[in-house]
C-alpha cells in the first residue's frame, strides 16, 4: 500500500488551566483541591447524612475509611520500585477542605446484611438471577429504611464482600461452590 507523501498537519492544543476555590486556577485536579479547596464552594461545611449497607466486616472496613478520609491524608513514601519524584500523586487534604462536606461517622445510617443470605443468593444457578437476588438484599435495605424511619438519607453505600466480585461480575467463575 502506498501512502501520498503529503505530511499531516498537527495542531497541539494546551489543556485548560481549572478554576479553584478564591478564583485561583491550576492544571492539576488534585493539586487545586489541596492548595485552594473546590471552586463555588458554601462559605461553611455542608453536613451529610450517610447510610450504609454491609456485612458485620464490611461495616466496619468502611467506618475506618470514612474516618481516614475526614481527615489529612499523606502520599505515602516511595518504595523501592518507585520513583523518587511521583508528580502525579498529591496528599489529600480531607473531605471538608476539599469539598466543604462534613461527615460523622458516627452518625452513619448502618443496616447490617447476613453475610450467608449474599452467599446463598449468589450460589443460585443462573447468574442473573443471582445477581438480581444479591442486589435486592441491598435494596430491601433502604426500602425497610424510608419506610420504618424519618431519617432521611443523602448518599447510600453499598459494602460488597469479596464474593460479590468473585461470583456476579460478568464472565467469573463460579467453578468450586456448590450451585442451587
Amino acid at each position: 500500500m502506498d501512502l501520498p507523501d503529503t505530511i499531516l498537519e498537527v495542531a497541539y492544543i494546551e489543556e485548560p488551566q481549572l478554576s479553584f476555590g478564591h478564583g485561583q486556577t491550576s492544571d492539576n485536579p488534585k493539586d487545586g483541591l489541596y492548595l485552594y479547596g473546590p471552586s463555588s464552594g458554601p462559605a461553611r461545611s455542608k453536613e451529610i447524612s450517610i447510610g450504609v449497607i454491609g456485612t458485620n466486616d464490611g461495616l466496619s472496613y468502611f467506618r475506618t475509611w470514612a474516618i481516614r478520609l475526614g481527615g489529612f491524608v499523606a502520599v505515602p513514601p516511595p518504595g523501592k520500585t518507585d520513583k523518587q519524584h511521583r508528580l502525579h500523586l498529591s496528599n489529600f487534604p480531607g473531605i471538608e477542605e476539599a469539598f466543604g462536606l462534613m461527615i460523622s461517622p458516627g452518625d452513619f445510617v448502618q443496616r447490617k446484611l447476613d453475610f450467608s443470605k449474599l452467599d446463598e443468593a449468589t450460589r443460585t444457578i443462573n447468574q442473573h438471577e443471582a445477581v438480581r437476588k444479591a442486589v435486592d438484599l441491598y435494596i430491601n435495605e433502604i426500602e425497610h429504611h424510608d419506610r420504618n424511619e424519618e431519617r432521611t438519607i443523602d448518599v447510600w453505600i453499598f459494602v460488597l464482600p469479596e464474593l460479590i466480585f468473585q461470583r456476579c461480575k460478568p464472565l467469573s467463575r463460579r467453578s468450586g461452590i456448590e450451585l442451587v
